[in-house]
């Protein structure tokens, strides 16, 4: 499933259209894998364009690629999305020089709890505020089109764009994981209540959970789509 900026057929994609000649260059820099080895996701920046022997990239971001081993071994991408957002030729220079850090693998048997939709009950009772206080990891990485990600707990909550939005429909897609249930991946569309200087919008979501004792949310990837 690849985002564009809904979720849509990935393998039909690439195979519908012509290779574009531009080149894609990317870095995971934060991991997750299940604690039985058979799901998990990667995260980091990225650069696509025609000029690398000039050395004049086009688009940069950060994505979200989540890969399922097979009964065989060999590892698949089920989903891949991304946050696109400029850097100017400066920071551009060393976008892609990062230092890769892995989560602690999840924690064997998680729970069946829906995280997405305590999410979504906390976000419109209470606040989205609020709801990243209570669900966000320590280490969670806030990736939102147009700017650069937002990495830890304090970072999210203080620069989060959203953070005033009011919820008005939280809707899930599909959510996919481990076969313990420890990492838990969900994408839909979120709908934001129209506000004084703001009208109604609408957008797509992938939610990484971390599933132990409790639902924590390690990353969100958000791009608007109107």
């Amino acid at each position: 499933v690849l985002f564009r900026p809904r979720p849509v057929p990935g393998r039909a994609v690439y195979l519908g259209k012509p290779d574009p000649g531009t080149q894609l260059r990317w870095r995971p820099d934060l991991a997750h894998v299940s604690g039985g080895g058979d799901f998990g996701w990667a995260s980091g920046p990225w650069m696509l364009g025609t000029g690398w022997a000039t050395g004049r990239p086009g688009a940069t971001g950060h994505y979200l690629t989540v890969w399922r081993r097979e009964a065989g071994g060999q590892w698949r991408v089920v989903l891949d999305g991304g946050a696109p957002y400029p850097l100017d030729e400066e920071a551009k220079a060393s976008h892609l020089s990062v230092t890769p850090r892995l989560r602690e693998p999840g924690g064997g048997r998680g729970k069946r709890a829906d995280c997405a939709a305590e999410f979504f009950a906390t976000w419109r009772e209470d606040g989205r505020a609020e709801a990243l206080d209570e669900f966000v990891a320590k280490d969670v990485r806030l990736a939102q089109a147009g700017r650069p990600p937002l990495d830890g707990a304090k970072a999210a909550r203080r620069g989060d764009l959203l953070r005033e939005a009011v919820l008005s429909a939280g809707r899930v897609t599909r959510s996919i994981s481990s076969e313990s249930n420890d990492v838990v991946v969900t994408y839909g569309e979120y709908e934001l209540a129209a506000q004084p200087d703001v009208p109604r919008r609408r957008f797509v979501y992938a939610q990484a959970w971390d599933v132990g004792r409790k639902c924590e949310l390690a990353l969100e990837l958000i791009t608007p789509v109107g």
